[in-house]
């Protein structure tokens, strides 16, 4: 996380190098992840019923933040801002970003950060 420009946001700098696309043609996406952790719900039906179930890396958004083409110095760089809903638990809050390859999905890298105070 770059910096915080209000309670209800948060501000990224996400750069990435020496990115390891395979292939000539190979394009690739950079997706920014928002996960919480330590959610909880009262299940009132079916089979989990009157259990208190418990959840950590829930996401709460997610956007596609680039493209990649395939270069032998390809690298990325971008400054996304995601706002943060008032419901979710900031203390509690991730990002992730990841690069996917178009086509097989196959996931290059991945790299988790905790968000910054307010």
């Amino acid at each position: 996380p770059a910096n915080s420009s209000a309670h209800n946001s948060a501000s990224f700098a996400v750069q990435v190098e020496n990115i390891p696309l395979k292939g000539a043609k190979q394009k690739g996406w950079v997706f920014l992840a928002v996960t919480e952790n330590n959610l909880q719900s009262n299940v009132a039906g079916g089979e989990n019923s009157g259990r208190n179930l418990k959840y950590s890396a829930v996401v709460r958004e997610l956007k596609m933040i680039g493209r990649l083409d395939a270069k032998p110095d390809a690298s990325f760089l971008a400054r996304p801002t995601i706002r943060i809903s008032r419901e979710w638990k900031r203390n509690d809050l991730r990002a992730v970003v990841f690069i996917e390859l178009q086509g097989s999905h196959e996931i290059l890298g991945a790299a988790e950060s905790l968000f910054p105070a307010s």
